[in-house]
């Protein structure tokens, strides 16, 4: 009788390896489409009320643009912070 139980125990685990192994090869694939998935936003043309401009990207491909323009304005503003020397032409 326990031999039967243990058979089965043993069939029912190799039957669901399979299948456990499938559904984590589903779930990196799905993470894998999240990823690429891509996120549009419609914004206004510069210098236009009505023309609209759209833009899709990926995830990775809109956080690197966020941290380009961020790393510019940062430039930016610290430059324009910066005490700037001026020369005088006069030599004095």
């Amino acid at each position: 009788m326990t031999l039967k139980i243990l058979l089965a125990a043993v069939a029912a685990v190799s039957l669901a390896a399979p299948a456990l192994a499938a559904d984590k090869d589903k779930d990196q694939e799905q993470q894998t489409q999240q990823k690429q998935k891509l996120i549009c936003r419609t914004d206004t043309a510069t210098g236009s009320l009505t023309r609209k401009v759209r833009t899709c990207k990926t995830a990775d491909e809109w956080r690197e643009s966020n941290q380009k323009t961020r790393e510019a304005v940062d430039s930016f503003t610290h430059d324009a912070a910066a005490p700037q020397q001026a020369s005088n032409p006069l030599g004095g």
